[in-house]
């Protein structure tokens, strides 16, 4: 909530955002101006993986831990050791 907001951006409102191609594009063009654009890639990643099918589930698998997960990936993601 922004000071002098009267908005509140629940989790599923955001979550609605993030379906839609537009906002994501600004969004993703946002996140990489900041240099934090490896969440918002994770997770259109991860969205990807869990819609796609079956066979091509383990391919993309090893994308999202190549690219985010192990030490050194491209867009390394901020989680802990333990998760890796």
């Amino acid at each position: 909530k922004r000071a002098g907001s009267s908005h509140v951006l629940s989790n599923s409102d955001f979550f609605e955002f993030l379906r839609n191609e537009e906002f994501v594009l600004a969004f993703k063009e946002f996140c990489m101006k900041e240099y934090n654009q490896e969440c918002l890639l994770f997770w259109i990643d991860a969205e990807s993986f869990r819609e796609s099918p079956q066979d091509k589930k383990q391919a993309a698998a090893k994308k999202i831990y190549e690219t985010y997960i192990i030490n050194d990936a491209p867009f390394q993601i901020n989680i802990s050791q333990q998760s890796k």
